[in-house]
């Protein structure tokens, strides 16, 4: 595992440098979408979408080359362990009635090790596998009417987004992109997936398409924000009419911005719509998530232990960032509770 610096140096690291293969691009691609897995070291990275409002499933790492998956009681600050889950990866995603997870898991069939999208039963920890192929599958987002997921697959020899119907298995291509398009992010209406996609090898946006228009819905999709710099990890807020991302846009590292109203809902581009949230967050590598209960989460390596902060998104504080709460933090010795 790298140390928690190496989040800015992933989300750094550009495609560009392996353009000679194709896969090899891709697969950055993934690395970068994934920057935080590899720097939070103990816990790897945590779900988009917490619909019981307070439980984040987790990936840990308590010792080298060994991934467990945890749920997280925000509001008592108590891990309980899953039991027997399969060689767990990156994003696991709770499903709309938390009853449910999807996660990306290692599998020996897989060329490159990164993963395979499966399906788990929370209550009876029962798995399905839903794809099967030699590339990295990863990051999988529900759906809000729980049916289907889109996930990031290296399938194409591109690192593209894909439609999963959780019934059938069956998996549609929803961008072609040439260079890479990843962290996807389902909005609660489900009218809209956000997602992030390289204009070049030095800058990526937030970028709307219609999951269900039925071909490769990425060609029709709406750039959000065109401005230079990186910006990932979007999340919508419960009611659909916000959305956080992380960006350094700015030039002073990585720091947490707000796209929201009416712009999320017109056409063009929304740089005038983008509010700073962060003032001097001073971090090595974090993820983001918004939940029913806790609110807007930033979840920040330091060391072996993750800090949980909740920032509020509404504050007037433009200029001087807004008021972030301590929450916790997790780490070792873990503070456990039965698990499932």
């Amino acid at each position: 595992m790298g140390d928690t610096n190496s989040y800015h140096a992933q989300h750094r690291r550009s495609p560009g440098d392996v353009l000679p293969l194709p896969w090899q691009m891709a697969r950055m691609a993934v690395r970068l979408a994934i920057g935080a897995a590899a720097a939070l070291g103990l816990v790897l990275i945590v779900a988009r979408l917490v619909p019981s409002g307070w439980l984040l499933p987790v990936i840990v790492s308590p010792a080298t080359n060994v991934n467990r998956m945890d749920l997280l009681d925000l509001d008592r600050m108590l891990l309980g362990p899953l039991r027997d889950v399969a060689n767990p990866n990156f994003d696991p995603a709770l499903s709309p009635d938390g009853r449910a997870l999807l996660y990306s898991a290692s599998l020996s069939t897989d060329t490159f090790g990164e993963g395979e999208v499966v399906l788990r039963d929370i209550a009876t920890g029962d798995e399905r596998r839903l794809t099967r192929d030699s590339f990295p599958d990863s990051s999988p987002t529900w759906a809000p009417d729980g049916h289907a997921a889109v996930f990031v697959s290296l399938r194409s020899f591109n690192t593209d987004l894909y439609l999963l119907d959780l019934v059938t298995g069956t998996a549609a291509r929803l961008t072609d992109a040439a260079l890479p398009d990843f962290d996807p992010a389902w909005s609660p209406d489900g009218r809209l997936v956000a997602y992030v996609s390289y204009d070049d090898e030095d800058d990526s946006d937030l970028f709307l398409l219609d999951p269900t228009c039925g071909g490769i819905c990425g060609r029709d999709a709406r750039q959000l924000i065109d401005e230079p710099g990186y910006d990932l990890r979007p999340v919508w807020s419960p009611d659909g009419r916000q959305l956080a991302f992380v960006s350094e846009r700015d030039g002073d590292g990585f720091q947490i911005f707000l796209v929201e109203g009416d712009c999320l809902e017109e056409s063009g581009s929304c740089g005038d719509a983008i509010r700073r949230l962060t003032d001097d967050f001073p971090i090595a590598g974090y993820d983001l998530v918004w939940t029913p209960g806790a609110g807007l989460v930033a979840l920040v390596a330091r060391g072996r232990t993750v800090e949980i902060y909740r920032i509020d998104p509404d504050c007037p504080q433009v200029q001087t960032g807004c008021p972030v709460a301590a929450l916790g933090a997790i780490g070792r010795p873990f503070t456990s509770a039965p698990g499932p």
